[in-house]
């Protein structure tokens, strides 16, 4: 691991969002050279289905944005069984799909989603209300512990006032 010095953080701060720029590319170029390897060779469909569903799961962060991408732009087919990717044999792939598949990334598609603030007490005080529910009106499987409520119940009351 590599550790900056503290009058250079700033710069390698800034040299993430680069980096960053640069994956995102590197994905999408990956992504496009797949559909164009299929549209070349439709026998390729069952590798090209392969690839990218090693693709989407190599890429954690962008994983669920270039999901939709694929969705939107290949006739490839999601197996939640299974987890991958899949299409039907001699399925093609249209050349004039890859042009707009190339002119629209998958993080335009669908941005990644903003990090949301995080509450302990808010979550909580959520969760007592759904025990509570689930009290009131159980559920085939439900476990609700009346002695762990109570509990929660008492730490929840001591949370700072906001």
């Amino acid at each position: 691991m590599h550790n900056y010095k503290w009058n250079n953080l700033a710069n390698a701060i800034d040299g993430v969002k680069g980096d960053s720029d640069k994956l995102q590319n590197k994905i999408h170029a990956i992504a496009i050279s797949i559909l164009a390897g299929w549209a070349q060779d439709a026998k390729r469909g069952p590798e090209a289905a392969q690839y990218m569903t090693n693709l989407v799961n190599n890429a954690p962060w962008h994983g669920a944005s270039l999901a939709v991408w694929v969705g939107i732009f290949s006739t490839m087919q999601y197996s939640k069984d299974n987890e991958c990717y899949f299409v039907q044999e001699g399925q093609k792939f249209k050349k004039d799909n890859l042009d707009a598949a190339k002119a629209k990334p998958f993080w335009v598609v669908k941005p990644p989603k903003k990090p949301k603030a995080f509450n302990i007490w808010d979550a909580l005080g959520k969760e007592i209300e759904k025990a509570d529910r689930h009290l009131k009106k159980p559920v085939d499987g439900d476990v609700v512990d009346q002695g762990v409520i109570n509990k929660l119940r008492e730490l929840y009351a001591q949370r700072p006032v906001q």
